[in-house]
């Protein structure tokens, strides 16, 4: 899903190209609704949660990393999911730093 969702908002793309490419999304996201019993009442009500508590991505802004104090009470939460937030390093610059 990952390797679609990167292809979506190139803007070079034309409108054809992006909504071929949401609609892979949109399978993908309904295949795993699907196999997991979730319904779209179920997405939307957590959507809605989430927006109200994180905001959405509307406007194309978004967090490519966050570089905190050792002493920051975050940096342990994070480091608790290193598959989600991989810890940057001097040699890997690629995720979380803590």
């Amino acid at each position: 899903m990952l390797c679609h969702s990167y292809e979506i908002p190139v803007r070079e793309k034309s409108d054809d190209e992006i909504i071929e490419e949401i609609a892979d999304v949109q399978q993908v996201l309904d295949d795993l609704k699907s196999q997991y019993g979730i319904t779209d009442l179920q997405v939307g009500e957590v959507q809605a949660a989430k927006f109200d508590k994180k905001g959405g991505f509307s406007d194309g802004v978004f967090v490519e990393s966050v570089t905190l104090p050792e002493s920051d009470e975050w940096v342990q939460y994070y480091r608790n999911a290193p598959e989600k937030y991989p810890e940057m390093t001097n040699a890997n610059q690629t995720g979380v730093k803590g």
